[in-house]
Parts: C-alpha cells; structure tokens; sequence
C-alpha cells in the first residue's frame, strides 16, 4: 500500500517562536492582572477625596430614575454615576468608609478595561513583546494607580477614549460594519463619562479624513474593479461618521437610562457659555443640541463656564494659570523611565518614517490626535488647572510610544536591552518606594515628592486625602511639630506646612505667590501634601548672609511674633544698604516693629492702627495677636481675620456664639451662612446648619439694597442643604 506523503513538519525555530509568543502573552496578562489587583487593594485603604460622596449620591439618582436637577448631579457625565453604583446599595450610608470601599470595587471595572485594551491593542499593532512592556509599565504607573482605585471620572474617561481609538482603528483596518458601530458605541460612552470627551470623540473626524487621504475606503470595491476617487471615498466617509454619531447620541441616552428628556430647543437661548450660545445660533444649532439629554447640555454649559476661569490656579511662582502648566506636569508626573522610553520610541518611529519602513496602518493618528488635541485645548485656554488627571489620556499614548521602541532594531542590542531592564526596574522602584499614595509622585525633574510643590501645588500634590492623617503622621515622628495655617507668618521651632498652602498671592506683587518657609529645606515629609521644617534665627541670618534681603524681613517678623523688638530691630540691621524699593520694604518692617511696641504699651490708638497695617500686609494672625479683649462691635472684624488666618471653623463658632443672645446682625448672619455653605481648609461645608440659621435671620427689611443678595443665598443654601440631606440619610 503506498503511503500518503508527509505533510511539511514545523521547524525548530517556529516552535521556539509560537513558545516564546505564548510566554510573552501569559506574561502581558500577569501584568495586566497584577496592577489589577494592585488597584484593588488600594481601593480599601486609601483615603477618601473631596468628589466621591457627590458621585455616589447622584449615581443613586440616576439609578433611581430621578431627574439630574442639581449641578453636582451634572458636574460629568451619567456612565461614572452608573460606575459607582456596580456594587454599591442604595440603602447604605454614603459617609460610612465601608460604603465608599464597597463602591470602589465596581469601579475597577474601567482601569481593568484600560490594561486590557492597551495589552490587545499593542499585541495587535506593535507585537508581543511591546504589548508585554505597555501592560507592564500601565500596571506600575503612578498616576493610574493614584486615580484608578477612586470614584472619579478621570480613569473612566481614558479608558473609555483608549477604547474608542482602538475601535475606530479596528474599523480603518478592516472596514467592517461591526466595528465601525462599536466605535460609535465608545465615542458616546466616552461623552458619557466626562463632558471633554467631546473634543476627544470629535477628533475621529480629522483621524477619519486623514486616513481617507492616505487610500482608507469605507466601502472597499469588490475584487477586480477601479479603487475609488478621493471624492466618493470622502463621501463614503462622511456617511459613516454621521452613523457612528447617530449610534454615539444613541449610547448617550441609554447611559441617562432613557431617563432625562432631550434638550428643549426653545430653551437654548437661557445657555449661558459661549460655545453652546455659538452653537445655538447656528442654522438648525437648537435642534442639533435638542438631540442630547438635557443633564448632558446643562452640564456642559455648567463646565464650561467654569473652565473659562483663568485665575484660580498657580504655576511655579505665579499666580494664574499658564499655558505650560499641563505639558509641565506631564513631565515631572511622569516616571522617568517612561518618558525615555516614549523618546526612544518616538526617534524610532521617525527613522522608521524616513526608512518607509512598514508600520501599522493608522495607528498612531488614532493613539495619538485625541490626546494631543485634548492637551493643546486645555493648555491654550488655561482652562482647569487642578491636576495632571485632567490631561490622563495622554498617559496611555506615551505608553504606546514607550511600546514602539521595541520594535527598532536597536531594542535589540545589548544596549537597547539594557536600557529597557534599566527602566523595568526603575517602574518597579517607583512603586515600591510611593506604596501606597501616588497622587503626590514627582520624578527627579521636578525634585521627587519633596519638591514638586514648587511646580504645582495643587492636586498633582494631593487631593486632600491627606490632609488629616498626614499631619497625624507627622505628629507621631514630631511631637512637637506645629502645623500653620494658610498666611501664618515667620515664626521658629518645627514647623509643618500643607503644599497648596506654600502658594499663596505675595503682598507685595499680586502676580506672584511667596512663602517665607520655601526658603529652608524639609527635614520630613508626607508624600508631596505635607512638608516640615526646623525654622531657627541662624537658618535666616546665614540666609540673610547668602544674600537673601527679604529674609532678613521675615526674621525680624518672627521676633516680632515674640515681642523682642530688639532682636527684631538687629535683623534689619543686618541688611546692607539696597535699591529705594527695597529700602522701603524695610521701612515698612521698622514701622510695624514701632506700631506693635507702642500697641504693647497700652496705647489703643497704635493698636488699632498696628491691626490694620498688619492685616494689609498679609499677616492676620499677627493682627489678631494685638486683638486681646475684643469689644462686640469687633465681632465681624475678627471673624475676617480669623478666616484669613485660615481658623475658619473658629471663625464660624465665634461669631455664632456672640450672636446667640439675639444681637446677630443680618450682615453677620450673611457672614456665617455663606462661610457654612462653602466650607473651609479645616471644616466641611454644612449648608443644612446654614439654612437653620438663614431661618432664624435676622434677615434684611424688604426693600434694602442687601435683600436680593440675601435671597439668592438662601436659593444656593437651599439646594445644597437638600444635596447634603441624601448625604446624610
């Protein structure tokens, strides 16, 4: 019988390569898995952030079917509500730990998404090696880990938009209906977790037209016949993106749950922000915007008008927002290791791009455009300078980019490989060493954790999870540390300071922020949110000796704080002779040392006076030191220096109590009912106490000049003490 020939066997080296894709591949779930679970068990320990009760709260609104009535039912889109409900109950306390801990866990689900999109779509695009190096370094990046674990939009969006892109890629590789309705599906979803995912989603237009122009055909001719002309593959294209969008507005209406009517057209003239007015006044711009949610327009107009604000945040030393505030922070929050790597990776696309060599047909215009175009908005308009989270999306691209270097031949050397060991082992020391609070890493550039304030001393520090267990952690290394308050002046001993506290406006130039303590160097630290130091005279004269004429002022002033005015006289003294400007600065100094002795000694007319110059220069704490029996008709002024001061909750409880024998002015009860709905550094905002208290007034004639003020305080207080009454049930 002859026998049928032998089919062609494997070699050697195909096994040895299937084998080694298999190792790699178990390897990029391993780590996909192990950040995973990293972020679950940061989850339950770390601290709770000022956004998450709200988030749970309207999450069982929207659950419940409700209507999104109250702005911080609108503040992001409606998927981030459903998020925190995954494994959530309705029935629990929202201020309880464990209700925040339990919610956490469902929330995971969009961090799980992005290490699983990034490891399928680097394996896909740029091999298994690099999806290994992508999932490794996702899982080990601090700012995933900080924000990852918490009920917060800013994950869920990057995730989301990742996923998108991967979609719309997908569908530019293969022209499938299937895809090009599931990409449809994730441009809305991404709109539904965060109201920039507009500009994100609306990128897919430039990314679509782009690949148009490089030969994409939607609709690609049969076998056989002519390829179509730019103009009919352009026309193809703009038919799929308007059923991607119409599949996206549908995304978005099933997120509200079918719950919240659309926009009333008619009502688009009560919009208060400029884009959607703009819109609006478009041809057909009312019945465009009549087919989103109304939730989703009103949060929007909300949004933005709060984004327009350009003065409320800080950068280096000045006191603003700045263009270069997010490119900055990209580069001192990001682990020095991916940032080589994402370098490496770019000079090998662009040798790769000077070769023709053959890369993944648009997969960088996908990666890439959305985040980029995200960056370049926010950064232009110096709109919402609050942290490296509000720009996360770009974090996945340069993980891409990081991914890219391996497929260069130069990876492959020893050099490359050690380069690539070197950073593995780099992620690795990151974790260990910010385990478990990563809100506050800084690399190298910036200094570490111990000096990024000096860059941003805001939420890139912390995002006030640490605010009280730092200080207790602290205290149990120095007993005696004490911890100032935002404008305490110069004072010795050990010292405590909150970073966003460091960053306050300099009297004596109003574009600037100064802090006498950023001169000396922190002998401790909690993460990047609490630094402390040794403050003594010989760290300021040895300063004043270096050169430094302004600490020669603040020395003189922490004398002052201890009534030795001849030691507060002989700092000055050490100053040599300077430019008139900063001779008057001195003098202004010698002036105050002259008003508080004269104040000690009894004489009331220099006290008054030594209050108010002291006040005005930025030391409240030092004016209400000269305010030792205060009268009644004292009562407003001490409150607004003890605000100042940063002793809000004394603040409030003093002038409370010196009210409750039925002398309460109506300006006073405006004072307290307006410091209780907003909240300060050291208490939590009680609008229910304030509407109590607006209830028992006195409130102002009908008729007065302050009647409508008062007004639309109790509207405000109001709302919001019915927002905190769910808190609290």
């Amino acid at each position: 019988m002859q026998s049928r020939p032998a089919s062609p066997a494997s070699t050697p080296t195909d096994d040895r390569v299937l084998a080694t894709n298999r190792l790699l591949l178990v390897l990029t779930w391993g780590c996909a898995l192990a950040g995973l679970a990293m972020l679950a068990v940061l989850s339950q320990r770390v601290e709770r952030t000022s956004d998450e009760i709200n988030y749970l709260l309207a999450g069982r609104t929207l659950i419940a079917r409700q209507p999104l009535e109250m702005v911080e039912q609108r503040f992001q889109g409606p998927l981030i509500l459903l998020g925190t409900q995954i494994t959530s109950n309705a029935s629990e306390d929202v201020t309880e730990p464990e209700t925040l801990r339990r919610a956490r866990l469902g929330m995971l689900v969009f961090p799980a998404l992005l290490l699983m999109v990034l490891a399928v779509w680097s394996r896909a695009a740029l091999g298994p090696r690099a999806a290994l190096l992508v999932a490794f370094l996702a899982a080990t990046n601090p700012t995933l880990l900080a924000y990852g674990p918490l009920l917060s939009s800013d994950v869920p969006f990057t995730a989301l938009g990742v996923t998108a892109a991967w979609l719309l890629w997908r569908w530019l590789q293969s022209s499938r209906v299937r895809d090009l309705l599931l990409a449809g599906m994730a441009l809305g979803a991404v709109v539904a977790t965060k109201y920039a995912g507009l500009l994100t989603s609306a990128m897919a237009v430039p990314v679509v037209a782009l690949a148009v122009c490089m030969g994409f055909d939607p609709m690609p001719p049969r076998f056989g016949t002519r390829p179509r002309s730019l103009a009919k593959r352009a026309a193809w294209a703009a038919v799929a993106l308007v059923v991607a969008g119409a599949v996206a507005i549908a995304t978005l209406h099933c997120c509200y749950l079918f719950a919240s009517p659309a926009f009333a057209p008619s009502a688009a003239n009560s919009l208060s922000s400029g884009v959607l007015r703009a819109i609006a006044a478009l041809p057909l711009g009312p019945q465009l915007l009549g087919l989103l949610p109304e939730p989703l327009v009103l949060g929007i107009d909300y949004q933005t008008n709060v984004g327009s604000q350009q003065g409320n945040g800080t950068f280096l030393d000045r006191v603003g927002n700045h263009w270069a505030y997010y490119p900055v922070s990209l580069l001192v929050k990001t682990p020095l290791a991916t940032l080589s790597l994402a370098a490496l990776g770019a000079a090998a696309l662009m040798q790769a791009w000077r070769r023709r060599a053959m890369e993944p047909r648009f997969l960088w215009s996908c990666a890439l455009i959305p985040p980029l175009a995200l960056l370049v908005y926010l950064s232009a308009t110096r709109a919402l300078q609050m942290g490296v989270r509000y720009v996360m999306p770009v974090v996945p691209a340069l993980l891409l980019l990081a991914g890219a270097w391996l497929r260069h031949p130069w990876a492959l050397t020893k050099l490359g490989r050690g380069i690539t060991a070197l950073a593995v082992a780099g992620s690795l020391f990151v974790v260990v060493l910010g385990w478990p609070y990563y809100i506050g890493f800084f690399n190298s550039i910036a200094g570490g954790s111990q000096g990024g304030y000096r860059i941003c001393a805001d939420g890139n520090c912390d995002w006030m999870q640490r605010h009280g267990p730092g200080q207790e952690a602290l205290r149990r290394r120095h007993p005696q540390l004490a911890f100032l308050r935002i404008h305490e002046g110069p004072r010795f001993g050990l010292v405590a300071a909150y970073t966003a506290n460091l960053k306050i406006v300099d009297p004596e130039d109003p574009t600037r922020t100064y802090h006498w303590l950023t001169r000396f160097t922190p002998i401790d630290r909690d993460g990047a949110a609490w630094l402390a130091f040794e403050v003594t005279p010989a760290a300021f004269e040895h300063l004043i000796a270096a050169g430094d004429r302004r600490a020669a002022r603040d020395l003189a002033l922490a004398w002052l704080r201890e009534r030795d005015f001849v030691r507060a006289r002989a700092a000055l003294a050490m100053l040599p002779a300077g430019t008139d400007k900063e001779e008057q600065s001195a003098r202004r100094v010698r002036e105050l040392i002259d008003l508080m002795e004269a104040a000690e000694s009894r004489d009331e007319a220099q006290r008054s006076e030594a209050i108010e110059r002291f006040a005005s220069a930025g030391y409240p704490d030092l004016a209400l030191s000269l305010m030792k029996h205060p009268q009644r008709s004292d009562a407003i002024r001490v409150f607004l220096l003890t605000w100042a001061a940063g002793r809000c909750a004394e603040a409030i409880d003093t002038l409370e109590q010196q009210g409750a024998d039925g002398s309460r002015t109506t300006q006073e009860a405006y004072l307290l009912a307006t410091a209780l709905h907003d909240g300060g550094p050291d208490f939590t905002a009680d609008p229910v106490r304030a509407e109590k208290l607006m209830e028992r007034g006195p409130a102002p004639p009908p008729g007065s000049p302050a009647e409508k003020a008062w007004e639309e305080l109790r509207q405000k207080v109001r709302r919001a003490a019915l927002w905190f009454g769910q808190a609290a049930k």
